[in-house]
């Protein structure tokens, strides 16, 4: 739990905007959707949330290999950077997943 916090406080730190920009358009979508606005305002509102964690966590799959134990990102083979590795997919996954959901309730 404390490795996926780290995570959290990390990407934060190093990507503000980009955090801010989702978060502002993830629960945009959302309130639009509650406060009664046609699906296409929540959807336009929410879209950008959409594609970027659609993009990420297409992205992290697609390079997940290279952070396997021995590979291009971790020729040490620790094992705790192939678990954080999938840590991060898996939540960039859920964002992208609950996003989806929530724009087509």
């Amino acid at each position: 739990m404390t490795q996926g916090l780290t995570l959290i406080k990390q990407l934060i730190r190093e990507h503000p905007i980009a955090v801010c920009l989702f978060i502002a358009s993830y629960f945009g979508s959302i309130a639009s959707k509650v406060l009664g606005f046609s699906g296409g305002v929540a959807f336009a509102i929410g879209l950008p949330a959409l594609l970027a964690s659609g993009w990420a966590a297409v992205g992290h799959l697609i390079t997940l290999d290279d952070d396997h134990p021995g590979e291009w990102s971790n020729p040490e083979g620790i094992k705790g950077v192939w678990r954080a590795s999938l840590l991060e997919m898996l939540a960039k996954l859920g964002a992208f997943v609950l996003l989806v959901i929530a724009l087509w309730i």
